[in-house]
């Protein structure tokens, strides 16, 4: 009877080449997140909106000469962050960014960036991405709806394997007490 249960919860256990692929896969999809960047044109960006922006190598020189909290928004010839004032020329983007102060507790200061528009020779704008979000809402979903049914199935344990049950322990009457006991 035993041998039937133990054969019934093996086949019911994927293997870990299994479960590997299926972090792999939930790691996947969900690091890469229902957001995209898309190409628009410098014209039609909006105050508030978070975009990325491709810099000349006029602008990336220019960024790196200025103050060290200027350099380090720079990500190559990109710059990450939302638009916080428009001008008939210039651009002024705020780019938020990570550091340790002298306790090492980590601070989020906001960097505003000026560039002129002649700087900027691409912009991409920050967009969802409704065909991923439905995809991974269904993966989500359905990750939920496996992982319950498999844990109905087992009656409720989710995990492997027999459950420890010790034999009962022996009554034993010490020789000396045997007397009295009858």
């Amino acid at each position: 009877m035993i041998d039937i249960r133990q054969r019934r919860a093996a086949r019911l256990q994927p293997s870990s080449a299994a479960r590997a692929l299926l972090w792999l896969t939930c790691s996947a999809v969900f690091a890469t997140g229902c957001y995209r960047y898309q190409p628009v044109a410098v014209a039609d960006v909006r105050e508030g909106e978070s975009v990325r922006l491709d810099l000349s190598a006029v602008a990336v020189d220019r960024v790196r000469r200025g103050s060290a909290e200027e350099a380090r928004v720079l990500s190559g010839f990109n710059v990450t962050g939302k638009v916080a004032k428009l001008g008939a020329d210039t651009l002024t983007l705020t780019v938020e960014h990570d550091m340790f102060d002298a306790n090492a507790r980590p601070l989020t200061i906001n960097q505003d960036l000026r560039l002129l528009r002649t700087e900027v020779q691409g912009v991409k704008q920050r967009r969802l991405d409704r065909k991923r979000s439905t995809w991974t809402g269904v993966a989500l979903g359905s990750a939920i709806v496996v992982s319950t049914i498999f844990a109905i199935q087992r009656g409720g344990r989710s995990t492997g394997g027999n459950p420890y049950n010790p034999t009962p322990p022996e009554i034993r009457i010490p020789f000396s007490l045997g007397w009295l006991a009858r």
